[in-house]
């Protein structure tokens, strides 16, 4: 995603990903954050396009943070999956016998791993909101794990963990 493109602007103010608690959160990012911050807090935004109609199916963003991981003792930089979010139309489909949600982290990761700045053996790191069992499942089925619960402003997340290797 490119925020000076108008055509990426257009199709990321038409993002509709449904109902629920996180929602809200994941329409701001797509159609107000990306456009106001500073290149620098962006991360990598890729869009995932609908080829056969041009609609925006999905998006995904990572950056690298640090982040204290507990088994290393101080904090490391990883790779953070900042937002996932698939559109109300496309969410339960698969494409290439993918699901949606797997089709865009995969993307991500592997954008993610090109970085000059990442290395083969960094950790992938989410968050999702405590009250959100349903993200968090799909999260572990992607094989990431839980290991602590951080507060960000108002919100309790629990942040999730993967390594490389899984």
């Amino acid at each position: 995603m490119d925020p000076s493109d108008e055509g990426d602007k257009e199709l990321c103010q038409a993002f509709e990903c449904g109902s629920g608690r996180a929602v809200g959160d994941v329409r701001r990012w797509i159609t107000k954050w990306l456009w106001a911050a500073s290149p620098a807090d962006q991360g990598e935004t890729i869009l995932f396009i609908d080829r056969a109609n041009g609609a925006l199916a999905g998006f995904g963003t990572w950056m690298h943070r640090q982040v204290q991981i507990p088994t290393a003792g101080s904090a490391e930089l990883v790779i953070m999956i900042e937002w996932i979010g698939v559109a109300t139309a496309y969410q339960g489909q698969r494409t290439s016998g993918w699901s949606i949600p797997r089709t865009i982290l995969e993307t991500l990761e592997a954008r993610a791993r090109e970085h000059p700045d990442s290395t083969a053996d960094m950790v992938l790191i989410a968050e999702v909101d405590v009250d959100n069992r349903r993200a968090q499942d799909v999260w572990e089925h992607f094989g990431f794990r839980f290991f602590e619960v951080v507060d960000i402003g108002p919100r309790r997340y629990n942040r999730l963990i993967r390594s490389a290797s899984e």
